[in-house]
């Protein structure tokens, strides 16, 4: 999650990012990735990405080529807003 911000908050976001992702988080844990996603354009631009990342890998077919699975991956990617710094 390269593009979060450098404060405390934004670090320990960045750490939770992917057990969010992956529904391994507590539900307090969860509730404070959330509240930060929500106060934070930066890290809710990171994770955007990132989730949207996720579900072109998984959505890609098991008989896909590598080349077909990195023009979709490539095509999420590029679907994403960009970030305003």
């Amino acid at each position: 999650m390269s593009n979060c911000g450098s404060g405390d908050d934004c670090l320990e976001a960045c750490k939770r990012l992917f057990g969010y992702l992956d529904g391994e988080l507590t539900a307090e844990q969860a509730a404070e990735f959330e509240a930060h996603l929500a106060r934070c354009g930066r890290c809710a631009d990171a994770h955007a990405a990132e989730r949207k990342l996720l579900a072109a890998i998984k959505s890609s077919e098991a008989g896909s080529t590598d080349l077909d699975l990195r023009r979709r991956i490539l095509a999420a990617l590029r679907a994403t807003p960009p970030r305003s710094e």
